[in-house]
C-alpha cells in the first residue's frame, strides 16, 4: 500500500525550463522526481498544483506523490539537504487516505507580476524594471471589466491543453508603493500565458494607449493578436494555491 505525501515548496525559476519535465531540459520536477526517487530508492512520481512557464518563480507551491515508504518530517529535511538552493522544501504533509489530489483538487490559484519602479539590486532578474509611470486608477479599472468575463482566450499563447479558455476569476487588482508596482490575480485556473499577456495588455491602458473600452474588445474578440507582448517571465510569480478546509493535517517537518 502506498502512502500520499505532500510538499509544500519555492523555488527561483530562472534556470528551470518550467515546472513541467521536458525533454533535454532542466525542470522543477525533473528535480524534486530525481532527488526523492534516489533518497527512497523507489521509483517516484511528482505531481504539481499547476504548471509554471520557464523561468517563473514561486513561493508557495503544492506538490504531492506517493510512496511505499512510512515517511516523517526528517525526510523533508534531508530532501531538503540534498536539492538545489534554488528549490526549497517548506512544509510536508501525510494524506493516507490519497482522497486530495495537487492539482486536480486545487480550488484556487494565485498568482503576482512585479514590477520594480526604476533601478534596484535586489530586485536584478527577479521583477520587470520599468521606469514610466502608470495610471494605477485606470487599470483597476480594467481589473473591473476583466471580471465580468470568463473566456480569456484572447490572453492565452499557443496551445491551450484544456481545450477551452474559461476561467472564474476570484480577484484582480494593482497594487502600488514606493519601490513596486504589483498585479495580483487569483482564479480557479488559468490558460497558457494569461497573466503575462494580461499584465502587459493593462500597461498598455495604464499608459493610455489604449481605452477602457479598447480593452473590453480585446476580450470580446477572444484573438490573442490583439492583447499587448507577454511580459517577461522573471517578473512572475506563482503565490499561493487553495484547497478544501481540512485537506492536511499539521505540517510533518515542525511535528517531529
Amino acid at each position: 500500500m502506498k502512502n500520499r505525501y505532500f510538499l509544500e515548496i519555492a523555488y527561483n525559476g530562472a534556470r528551470f525550463h518550467g515546472w513541467q519535465i521536458q525533454k533535454n531540459q532542466i525542470s522543477v520536477q525533473g528535480e524534486l522526481t530525481r532527488h526523492i526517487s534516489i533518497l527512497l530508492n523507489e521509483k517516484i512520481t511528482c505531481h504539481g498544483c499547476g504548471r509554471t512557464d520557464a523561468g517563473v518563480h514561486a513561493k508557495k507551491y503544492m506538490m504531492h506523490f506517493d510512496s511505499t515508504a512510512k515517511l516523517n518530517g526528517s525526510f523533508g529535511r534531508k530532501l531538503n539537504s540534498f536539492l538545489p538552493n534554488d528549490i526549497s522544501i517548506k512544509k510536508m504533509y501525510a494524506n493516507d487516505k490519497k482522497s486530495i489530489h495537487a492539482r486536480f483538487d486545487a480550488l484556487s490559484r494565485s498568482y503576482e507580476y512585479l514590477l520594480s519602479k526604476g533601478k534596484n539590486p535586489f530586485l536584478q532578474n527577479m521583477a520587470t524594471l520599468v521606469f514610466e509611470k502608470y495610471d494605477i486608477n485606470l487599470m483597476n479599472e480594467a481589473c473591473k471589466i476583466l471580471m465580468e468575463y470568463k473566456d480569456f482566450e484572447a490572453f492565452s499563447k499557443g496551445h491551450n491543453s484544456h481545450n477551452h479558455y474559461l476561467c472564474d476569476l476570484h480577484e484582480a487588482k494593482w497594487e502600488e508603493n514606493e519601490e513596486t508596482i504589483i498585479f495580483k490575480i487569483k482564479s480557479n485556473r488559468f490558460v497558457r500565458s494569461m497573466i503575462r499577456m494580461l499584465s502587459g495588455t493593462m500597461i498598455q491602458v495604464g499608459r493610455k494607449q489604449i481605452s477602457l473600452d479598447q480593452f473590453r474588445k480585446i476580450i470580446e474578440s477572444k484573438d490573442r493578436t490583439k492583447s499587448g507582448k507577454a511580459m517577461a517571465a522573471h517578473g512572475l510569480y506563482f503565490m499561493d494555491v487553495e484547497y478544501p478546509e481540512g485537506a492536511f493535517s499539521k505540517d510533518l517537518m515542525n511535528r517531529d
